[in-house]
């Protein structure tokens, strides 16, 4: 993805539906090709798992990014706070 805004809001979208599967590892790619919109990505997610009820203290998300520009493959875990 080539993260507009239009498909930061698809990148939301499919985070929701993560949020609300019963899978032991939950785990979301995307491929962004700047830092700040993977910040942007990292951000939002965080939120989103925060708002949802759904989840307990401690249930994490692992977002993984792909950008073959700048940062190579990063990971990083989003924890229930």
């Amino acid at each position: 993805l080539n993260a507009s805004s239009y498909q930061l809001a698809a990148i939301r979208y499919d985070f929701e539906k993560l949020l609300l599967s019963h899978a032991p590892l939950k785990i979301m790619i995307t491929q962004t090709y700047k830092t700040e919109r993977v910040e942007l990505i990292k951000s939002q997610c965080k939120e989103g798992i925060q708002r949802y009820e759904g989840m307990k203290k401690g249930d994490r998300i692992l977002l993984i990014n792909y950008d073959d520009n700048e940062l190579g493959l990063e990971g990083h875990w989003i924890e229930k706070e």
